[in-house]
């Protein structure tokens, strides 16, 4: 017995449902594919309305928002796709691609350390290019930031040169 009561807990309580190639299907034949109903609801003796109740409970397990809690997140998706975030992102990016590009980190997809110099030359001349047509969209703090690694990338790169 006790393999039995085993492989009743092993049995998934949902099921998976393909609906990939769906979408020329016909409404009705959409909502016929329901999921089990639970096993709890099936198990409970209390009465049918309170079964019904923790179903819904289940079904919408998050608390409802208030409209303070879905401003502040519309306004956080709002700001982190703002063009200051957005260039700084690209800049950081070029940065990290110009150092695996220069030989002085490894590539964190292949775990390789390869010097491309001409790589990293194109690299620090677009990082330039966005840093000198965004100057006027940051403050002052981020400005010397950006010109610091700016600097910092054209120095190793010409110490990769020998020069």
């Amino acid at each position: 017995m006790p393999d039995s009561k085993r492989e009743e807990e092993e049995k998934p309580k949902f099921r998976v449902v393909d609906r990939r190639g769906e979408e020329d299907a016909e409404p009705a034949k959409r909502t016929e594919q329901k999921p089990p109903p639970k096993e709890k609801a099936a198990k409970k003796t209390a009465s049918q309305p309170e079964a019904a109740k923790e179903d819904a409970h289940d079904a919408d397990s998050e608390p409802e928002l208030t409209e303070d809690e879905k401003q502040q997140l519309k306004h956080e998706a709002e700001s982190s796709l703002k063009f200051k975030n957005t260039v700084v992102f690209i800049l950081r990016t070029l940065s990290e691609q110009t150092w695996i590009h220069l030989g002085l980190i490894p590539n964190p997809i292949s775990g390789l350390t390869v010097k491309n110099l001409p790589e990293a030359r194109k690299a620090i001349d677009l990082f330039e290019v966005i840093a000198k047509h965004t100057d006027g969209e940051f403050e002052e703090p981020l400005k010397r930031e950006i010109a610091g690694l700016l600097t910092n990338l054209k120095l190793n790169y010409a110490n990769q040169l020998g020069i």
